[in-house]
């Protein structure tokens, strides 16, 4: 495999950061040639330090950088990081070099064995795709990204009117949340993520983060709502997407 682009998005994540680091460098080591970039938003406790020491230690194929603006609320922020780290790469997308992009939190600071690097490679076995994403043992918990066979539209909307007080919600959303079993191998998928995903750079050209949903109804009507930041950069390609169920990251704390 020729080259691995490797994003991350940072904030106050001492805790974890020192794990996401040492992750990202047994990912980088199943490629040919990579280059990290983590881009911060500036974090008030040791995370920068962690990242520039570990920066400097190779400094051609590591960097690390702060966001354009700061005190964005959350939603905001995590677009405009995101959206940071594709433009740094942009120039070099093309075929056979690859996109992974992680968030820096309690998922991907557990130890990556070498079973969880078959998993990753797993995507390899076949060709046919645009973007694969992580999968989790205990519960998949990234319900307001997914869009697939069964939840074929942002839950949010799909049970307006349940509640979390209640537990109405939780019920609804228990049977998405299931682990998909590993002997699944592709979950085909509209939208993901997880917490990593892996993109081939190919159908990245018009690629954005967007996390607002905008439509026109049968009246002509205008509408928008908020929804996440992923699901808009996953509508922009056109190619097929899966879970992983053999590329396993941690369980969220």
């Amino acid at each position: 495999m020729d080259k691995l682009l490797v994003g991350c998005p940072t904030k106050n994540c001492g805790k974890y950061i020192a794990g996401v680091l040492e992750n990202i460098e047994k990912y980088c080591s199943l490629f040919n040639d990579y280059e990290v970039f983590t881009v911060d938003g500036f974090s008030t406790d040791s995370t920068m330090n962690t990242v520039v020491n570990w920066c400097n230690e190779d400094w051609v194929r590591r960097r690390t950088s702060f966001q354009r603006t700061q005190g964005l609320p959350r939603m905001e922020s995590l677009v405009e990081a995101r959206n940071m780290l594709v433009d740094l790469f942009r120039p070099q997308f093309g075929k056979n070099v690859y996109f992974l992009m992680l968030d820096a939190d309690s998922p991907n600071a557990s130890p990556l064995s070498d079973e969880d690097l078959e998993g990753f490679l797993f995507a390899f076995q076949r060709e046919d795709w645009a973007a694969v994403f992580c999968s989790q043992r205990k519960k998949y918990y990234d319900i307001w990204t997914l869009r697939d066979s069964r939840l074929d539209e942002d839950y949010q909307v799909k049970f307006k009117g349940l509640s979390w007080r209640d537990g109405s919600m939780q019920r609804a959303l228990e049977p998405y949340e299931r682990p998909i079993p590993p002997e699944v191998g592709f979950w085909p998928v509209r939208s993901a993520y997880g917490g990593a995903a892996l993109y081939k750079t190919e159908y990245l050209e018009n690629a954005r983060f967007n996390s607002t949903k905008r439509w026109v109804d049968d009246d002509g009507e205008e509408h928008e709502r908020s929804q996440c930041e992923i699901v808009g950069f996953n509508e922009c390609i056109d190619g097929k997407m899966y879970i992983n169920a053999k590329w396993f990251i941690g369980d969220h704390e």
